[in-house]
C-alpha cells in the first residue's frame, strides 16, 4: 500500500490551537489532535510529501509515514456545519438540517470539509449575500464548497479552478452530488491563462497564494464585482493588500482567529 508523509508535532496544552493555526497556514489539508499527559500532539497532512517535508523543517516537527488509509478515518466524526441558513453535511451521514439549505460534501483527499474557519467565512457572506444569477469564479476550490454552495444559492455558472489533481475530482464529483454539475465546470486551468469576466471571485488560500496569484484574479472581476478572500492570519492582510490592484477593501470580518477580506472591484 502507498506511504504518505504526515507532519507530527508535540506542544503544550495552552498552544495547541496557535500550533494548529500555524499548520493551517503553511498550507495543510487536515490537522488533528490528541491529548497526551498536558501536552497536544497535532498531526496535519500536505497536498504532497515534499510540502510536508518542508514544513516539518521549517516548525522543527516530526515527520512520519502512514498508510492511505488514514485519511478516512476522521469520517468517523465528521459533523456537519451549520453557517446561518446552511449546513454543510457530510455526504456519507443523515444529518437534520432544520429547514437549512444542505450542502453535502465528501472532500475526497482533497482540503475542506467546512469546519476551517475561512471556509466559514465565505459561506456566511454567501448566505447573507446570495449570488443570484451570478457568473462565480471560485480560485482554489478544494472539496468544491464554496463553488456548489454558489451554484445551490442561484448563481448562473460557477468556473472552479485548482492546481491540484484530487481537488478537481472532488469538485466535480460533489457538483454532481448535489446536483449542480451544469453549472460548475471545474479545471486545473492556471488562474494567468483564464479567459473570462466573472461578477464575484471566492479566494480562500494562504497568504503566501494571495501575493501571487492577487494580481492575475483582480482583472478577472468586473467593475463594482466582488472579491470574497479567506485564509488570512492577523496582520498577513498588510502584506498581501497590493496584490490585488483596483480594488477597494469593503469589510474585514474576523473568525475564530483567522480574516476574511471583501473587496469590490473600482
Amino acid at each position: 500500500m502507498p506511504q504518505d508523509m504526515v507532519v507530527e508535532l508535540t506542544v503544550p496544552e495552552g498552544v495547541a490551537e496557535l500550533s494548529a493555526d500555524r499548520l493551517w497556514g503553511a498550507g495543510a489539508t487536515a490537522v488533528g489532535w490528541q491529548d497526551r499527559d498536558g501536552a497536544v500532539t497535532l498531526v496535519a497532512s500536505f497536498p504532497t510529501s515534499d510540502a510536508a517535508r518542508t514544513v516539518a523543517e521549517e516548525l522543527g516537527a516530526q515527520l512520519r509515514a502512514v498508510d492511505d488509509s488514514w485519511r478516512d478515518v476522521w469520517k468517523r466524526y465528521a459533523e456537519p456545519v451549520r453557517v446561518g441558513g446552511l449546513v454543510v453535511a457530510p455526504a456519507w451521514r443523515d444529518v437534520e438540517v432544520g429547514g437549512r439549505l444542505v450542502v453535502r460534501i465528501d472532500p475526497g483527499w482533497s482540503f475542506g470539509s467546512g469546519t476551517h474557519p475561512s471556509t466559514r467565512l465565505i459561506l456566511a457572506e454567501l448566505d447573507r449575500h446570495p449570488p443570484a444569477g451570478l457568473r462565480v469564479l471560485d480560485v482554489g476550490c478544494g472539496s468544491g464548497i464554496l463553488a456548489v454552495t454558489a451554484a445551490l444559492l442561484g448563481a448562473a455558472a460557477v468556473d472552479a479552478v485548482d492546481i491540484e489533481v484530487d481537488a478537481v475530482a472532488a469538485s466535480t464529483a460533489n457538483a454532481d452530488a448535489n446536483g449542480v454539475g451544469e453549472k460548475v465546470r471545474v479545471s486545473a486551468t492556471p488562474v494567468g491563462d483564464l479567459q473570462g469576466t466573472w461578477d464575484l471571485a471566492l479566494v480562500n488560500v494562504t497568504a503566501a497564494v494571495h501575493a501571487t496569484i492577487g494580481a492575475h484574479v483582480a482583472p478577472l472581476v468586473r467593475s463594482a464585482g466582488r472579491l470574497l478572500l479567506a485564509g488570512l492570519l492577523p496582520g498577513q492582510w498588510r502584506h498581501v493588500a497590493g496584490a490585488y490592484p483596483g480594488t477597494a477593501v469593503v469589510d474585514r470580518p474576523e473568525l475564530d482567529g483567522w480574516e476574511g477580506v471583501i473587496l469590490i472591484k473600482a
